[in-house]
């Protein structure tokens, strides 16, 4: 039976260091086949329909850098052959949404964030936003989420009908 350890929101630069390291102290003990990051992993504030401070200075280039430096220390604590599974979120989708709405023109040119890191994580497997069945291991599907009130755990229970791993809501489920 393979093992997963599966990270949900973690919002750079936003992030919280003492859970991360965390995470990668748990990583070196369980050694898992697998990482899961179930989405908002990056925050992407610069491209959001809210209020930004103006006196963050610091570019979506920097935060996604920032995050594959954090993937890279994190699979150093993994046992060869770590597959990381990166499902893309509702806030990593807030830049395809920017470059359609704010942006038409280039669409097409822009390098997509799943190439980003593909091409400086090896292995790493990318899972789009849209794709709500793209990960499944065992009898579980892991995603992003979409809900957000107070039964989203019932609410995906009835419409996968299976266990369901989900991040998202920021909140406890049972």
């Amino acid at each position: 039976m393979k093992n997963f350890i599966v990270i949900s929101d973690i919002h750079v630069p936003f992030h919280d260091p003492q859970y991360l390291a965390f995470v990668r102290r748990l990583i070196s003990k369980v050694k898992p086949q697998g990482i899961v990051q179930l989405g908002d992993a990056l925050d992407f504030f610069q491209v959001s329909s809210y209020p930004k401070d103006p006196a963050r200075k610091n570019t979506i280039e920097d935060d996604a850098m920032e995050y594959i430096g954090i993937i890279k220390h994190l699979l150093k604590a993994a046992p060869r052959g770590c597959v990381w599974h990166q499902l893309e979120g509702n806030h990593e989708h807030r830049l395809s949404r920017y470059i359609a709405t704010s942006a038409p023109a280039i669409h097409g040119m822009t390098i997509r964030l799943s190439r980003l890191f593909t091409d400086h994580i090896s292995g790493l497997i990318w899972h789009d936003y849209m794709n709500w069945k793209s990960l499944k291991i065992g009898d579980c599907t892991l995603m992003h989420g979409y809900y957000y009130n107070m039964h989203v755990a019932a609410q995906c229970l009835i419409k996968y009908n299976r266990s369901v791993v989900f991040g998202h809501t920021h909140r406890f489920q049972y």
